[in-house]
């Protein structure tokens, strides 16, 4: 099974950040000046930002481009409109495609029409409930003609840190958009599980570093599930810098290398290849395709960022 990893668009409290480098001279880590921005940061930033002006940029690129990162043999077929006659009200989600799964799906030969033995197509896309994630995952879904059955929000993949603000020097948790809010901003695009009917964050302040391993490991025990289950051929994550840093780290069992870092630039792009013995995936092998490309920016310097 292949899993193409996307980082979302520059959102606005990545513009805030980079501005306060900037402003900073680029402190080193550790430093005074660098803890004096990161505490400005916490108080400027936004719990749930939306893409910048240059992040809208990146992702009109990076949508026009998504069908270069992935084999021909894998591309969904062209629909002439993905949503039309889309009631509006979630679809049955299979189990074995929530982050919680414990059962095998049964697997069967593709077949023209790419659907799994559960129904679900064999490609599927999966974003962060947070809104920048969102943002981003929207053109990409519309370039490659994604119906909303292929369309999930795991509230699993949102950044390390969770959903909070910093308010006279606390961390104070918000529960994040319940599905009716997303219904009203993405109408029929996205499938959302009955456990985001009334927010999806239930941190009680900032999520710990910690908190963001272990879920981490359970993202990808999901993805190992599927690959053992043989339920899906490809699995696009649109999400956030940091998890899927510890993400790929647990994946490939490098989390406890404190010198390697799995960067992602905004929109930058990953495949991994995993293979899974089923049931209790007593076999698994892994192998990176490639690591943050940027092919839809070459030649367009101005919309590189951090």
């Amino acid at each position: 099974m292949k899993i193409l990893m996307i980082r979302h668009a520059q959102s606005s409290n990545n513009e805030i950040y980079q501005q306060l480098r900037e402003k900073q001279s680029y402190p080193s880590p550790g430093t005074s000046k660098w803890l004096d921005m990161n505490r400005e940061f916490e108080r400027r930033r936004s719990s749930n930002p939306e893409i910048s002006s240059l992040g809208v940029k990146q992702v009109d690129r990076l949508s026009s481009m998504i069908d270069s990162y992935i084999p021909p043999s894998l591309l969904p077929p062209r629909t002439s409109n993905p949503n039309n006659g889309d009631s509006g009200e979630n679809e049955e989600q299979d189990d074995s495609d929530s982050a919680s799964a414990s059962s095998p799906t049964t697997t069967t030969s593709i077949g023209s029409d790419r659907k799994s033995a559960a129904g679900l197509p064999r490609l599927r896309l999966y974003v962060s409930p947070m809104l920048r994630a969102m943002l981003t995952a929207m053109p990409v879904i519309e370039s490659l003609g994604l119906e909303r059955k292929s369309v999930f929000c795991n509230p699993e993949l949102y950044e390390v840190g969770g959903m909070y603000k910093e308010e006279n020097g606390r961390f104070v948790p918000s529960e994040g958009w319940a599905t009716a809010e997303f219904e009203k901003h993405f109408p029929g695009k996205v499938t959302f599980p009955d456990a985001m009917k009334d927010g999806w964050y239930r941190g009680h302040s900032k999520e710990t570093l910690a908190e963001a391993l272990k879920r981490a490991n359970k993202v990808a025990e999901w993805l190992w599930h599927m690959a053992g289950s043989g339920s899906a051929d490809l699995v696009i994550l649109v999400a956030h810098a940091d998890l899927l840093d510890l993400l790929i780290k647990s994946i490939t069992g490098t989390h406890d290398n404190p010198l390697i870092r799995f960067f992602h630039h905004n929109t930058g792009v990953s495949m991994l290849t995993i293979a899974s013995s089923a049931p209790a995936g007593q076999t698994r092998r892994v192998s990176i395709d490639w690591i943050n490309r940027l092919d839809h920016l070459v030649g367009q310097n101005t919309l590189f960022s951090w």
